[in-house]
């Protein structure tokens, strides 16, 4: 739960500072977006911090939803598994499905079923510009006609990452 600042070396040493602390570590693993990890490295290594800076990120909208797992189980096209993406063919307004307590344990209470619905991407990076509530009735309605589902969810949310996928391009 630290903001690290800066990172230089010293030796072999890698000091991480904060706003008033430092810290001493003999290796270090990055694990932040390229954009982030180009600010932190770009006086320990500006060729490297360059790069990362140049890879593109394009938005994304994520909206969760909170259904009674017996209403998505007698959904007609529902199929119990990860989920499902959806082709560009398709010509629909979201990217995939992510059954996330199918996946994931513990991640909703027994008797119901969370989802993730993503949206946006390059094919359509400005609807992560719309109002929340259109984004939720987008997914909602997209969900609803492909798994003919009749029920509506008890929870939704919606988040929006402006650099949320980032694209790893030929010669990356």
């Amino acid at each position: 739960n630290s903001k690290i600042k800066k990172i230089q070396k010293e030796g072999n040493k890698f000091i991480l500072k904060e706003e008033n602390k430092s810290y001493k570590f003999d290796k270090l693993i990055l694990a932040c977006p390229a954009y982030e990890a180009s600010k932190l490295l770009l006086n320990l290594d500006k060729k490297l911090s360059d790069l990362l800076s140049q890879i593109k990120y394009t938005p994304i909208a994520v909206v969760a939803f909170a259904f009674k797992k017996e209403s998505l189980y007698k959904a007609k096209n529902f199929k119990e598994g990860f989920g499902f993406l959806v082709p560009y063919k398709e010509k629909r307004q979201i990217l995939g499905v992510l059954f996330d307590s199918i996946i994931f344990e513990n991640r909703a209470p027994k008797d119901y079923v969370l989802l993730r619905v993503m949206l946006g991407g390059a094919r359509n990076p400005y609807i992560v510009l719309k109002e929340k509530k259109e984004i939720i009735n987008i997914a909602l309605n997209e969900i609803k006609d492909i798994l003919k589902l009749e029920d509506k969810p008890i929870l939704e949310k919606c988040y929006r990452y402006l650099r949320g996928i980032p694209h790893y391009e030929l010669n990356h």
